[in-house]
């Protein structure tokens, strides 16, 4: 039997989860696997599979079955192994580097298949934006590794407060995007707000004068029919500049109205 150009073993990997993290399959899968995947050791059983009468299983009629029925047998756990790498290669390219999220190319293509799936079943859906403002400022105060870490922190937050029909990634820099599903705007607004309020108080470290505050302001978009999902991100950037210049707005006129005459 011609054997198929496929590598004689292909390492096993670690499977990923849904945030992209890296895990190691247990002992107790890896012996159902290899369970599974035991040799055939007697030729009844490839009699049985192939319906070949009794009578006509010579020793070297079994032999040159079981032979086949070995090789076809490796060959199939070989394209299992190659399948299962592949969805991990698959899972490590959606991953960002180093955030326990999607990648911009993956959150832009899960976004288009949302968009597409709330226009077609006349779902509501709502993009958030996350934008973490002082990275430079913690670059410069601490070091590259803090502004790293305090992106990790919110966009940890984050992963562990949304649903698993939620799609969050990074959109570059210090910005985080997020998809809450089958949500309307009002129950959007006031997800985004507990969400914000749960990183206010967040630190990134702290040197000589104290820990450093991540500053996170947020914008909210509800994805409409014909939207692309360039409009959709730039929406919710400008609804998070309107709201930090109402905050400012706010901010100015309660420290005048504290002032006094």
């Amino acid at each position: 039997m011609a054997e198929m150009d496929l590598p004689r073993h292909v390492p096993p990997v670690a499977a990923a989860d849904g945030g992209g993290q890296q895990r190691q399959r247990s002992p107790h899968e890896d012996a159902r696997r290899q369970a599974h995947r035991r040799p055939r050791e007697h030729a009844r059983d490839v009699a049985l599979v192939m319906g070949i009468p009794a009578d006509e299983m010579t020793p070297r009629v079994q032999e040159a079955l079981l032979h086949i029925m070995h090789e076809f047998d490796r060959q199939r756990y070989e394209l299992e192994d190659l399948r299962e790498h592949l969805g991990y290669l698959e899972a490590v390219a959606d991953s960002h580097a180093f955030l326990p999220v999607l990648n911009r190319r993956a959150l832009l293509r899960e976004l288009g298949r949302i968009m597409a799936h709330g226009e077609h079943a006349g779902v509501a859906n709502t993009f958030v934006l996350f934008h973490v403002g002082n990275l430079d400022a913690i670059r410069r105060r601490l070091d590259r590794t803090a502004a790293e870490a305090a992106l990790v922190a919110v966009a940890d937050v984050l992963r562990r407060a949304v649903r698993g029909s939620d799609v969050i990634g990074s959109l570059g820099g210090g910005d985080l995007g997020l998809v809450l599903t089958v949500t309307d705007g009002d129950h959007a607004a006031g997800k985004a707000w507990e969400l914000h309020t749960a990183l206010t108080g967040r630190t990134a470290g702290s040197d000589d004068s104290g820990p450093v505050a991540i500053e996170v302001s947020y914008g909210i978009h509800p994805i409409e029919p014909g939207d692309s999902g360039t409009a959709v991100i730039d929406g919710a950037e400008r609804d998070r500049l309107e709201r930090l210049a109402r905050d400012r707005q706010a901010q100015a006129a309660s420290a005048g109205t504290g002032a006094g005459p």
